[in-house]
């Protein structure tokens, strides 16, 4: 049994990253043959850079298309028995469209945060798309539990097995005597999702640090980037820099050396970046969501605030000017985060969701 697994999008979010862990991973676990990803057409040059030297195939379907494209590439690539692995609701839609040309093709659907049902708007149609997935695909994997809760509240039947798999991952461990200079960070596309223009407002009331404006770095592009360079100009901000995105390396290099990320999102599945921060031993801050919470959690109610910019900058504030009390944190949140999300475990389960599913 082969595993072909779907990324939908062209360009790299953490969707795409955890992919990539997942490969790596199962070859860790000693499952070396078999597993595949198939990537749009117009992969990104980052996208391509992250799955060198693991096992991909370039596909003939664009990113965000039409699952039909999709589903055409799966019936090439994709043998009678083998798993088509759905990371997202749009590779779901075009595994089922597959599936009903080829019955004997098996499809997991990984949701990584329900998008369709959080963002605002009407829900019916959304809501509809997701009760159909929930009844054609043979196995579903919750990267959170508050993911699992939200299809109960939406009355999701699921025709398969339908288990929490928690996204696994390992970085790079910074330098004991590393130097954490850079004091705020935050890493993410720009978009409505990701609320960067509230993580603007917050480092603009951020206090004076011995005189000096707070060193503050974001990391990502995206179609609100020009508003978010304009807000920052207009509020004048100083130590400032935005980075259009950086290789994979880059950026978990920049996470050992911040004091603290903070993540503005309105939502989210697994917050990815909020895993890989903590491992890289940044404290972790931000408006609270459940699943960040679930992250968090037993320092939650320290680390999280209102979605209100002023009390986010006030509690990083504190953290800040307290260096004791910001490695108390951080230590503890890195050591747990490094148990629960590692990527063997995380391998073994989705082995065991496939075997189930076939």
């Amino acid at each position: 049994m082969g595993v072909l697994h779907i990324m939908p999008d062209h360009e790299l979010g953490g969707g795409g990253v955890m992919i990539a862990r997942l490969l790596q991973a199962f070859a860790e676990i000693g499952e070396t043959e078999g597993h595949q990803a198939l990537l749009p057409a117009n992969a990104d040059a980052r996208m391509r850079e992250v799955f060198a030297g693991l096992p991909h195939r370039i596909g003939a379907f664009p990113g965000r298309g039409s699952p039909a494209a999709m589903a055409a590439d799966i019936l090439r690539h994709a043998k009678p028995g083998d798993v088509a692995h759905a990371h997202g609701s749009r590779a779901a839609m075009a595994a089922s469209l597959a599936k009903l040309a080829r019955p004997r093709l098996k499809v997991v659907y990984t949701v990584h945060g329900f998008h369709g049902l959080a963002q605002p708007g009407p829900l019916g149609m959304r809501r509809k798309i997701e009760h159909l997935l929930a009844r054609r695909v043979d196995g579903t994997a919750f990267v959170s539990h508050e993911d699992q809760a939200l299809a109960k509240a939406h009355g999701l039947r699921h025709r398969g097995p339908a288990e929490v798999i928690e996204n696994g991952m390992r970085v790079p461990a910074p330098a004991p005597d590393a130097p954490r200079d850079v004091d705020v960070l935050f890493v993410g596309r720009l978009v409505y999702q990701k609320w960067p223009q509230a993580f603007v407002e917050t480092v603009a009331a951020l206090p004076r640090i011995g005189g000096q404006a707070p060193r503050v770095a974001m990391i990502g592009a995206g179609e609100m980037a020009a508003e978010v360079d304009a807000m920052a100009a207009r509020l004048g901000l100083e130590n400032f820099t935005r980075h259009d995105g950086l290789p994979s390396p880059e950026t978990l290099a920049m996470m050992g050396r911040a004091k603290a990320l903070a993540m503005t999102s309105r939502w989210e599945g697994l917050p990815t970046v909020a895993i890989e921060a903590a491992m890289a031993g940044a404290l972790v801050m931000g408006f609270d969501i459940p699943p960040l919470r679930g992250v968090l959690e037993p320092d939650a109610d320290a680390l999280l605030t209102e979605a209100e910019p002023g009390a986010l900058a006030q509690r990083i504030g504190v953290m800040l000017t307290d260096e004791a009390r910001r490695v108390a944190l951080a230590g503890p949140l890195q050591t747990r985060t490094l148990e629960r999300f590692a990527p063997e475990r995380m391998a073994r389960r989705y082995r065991a969701l496939y075997d189930a599913a076939a």
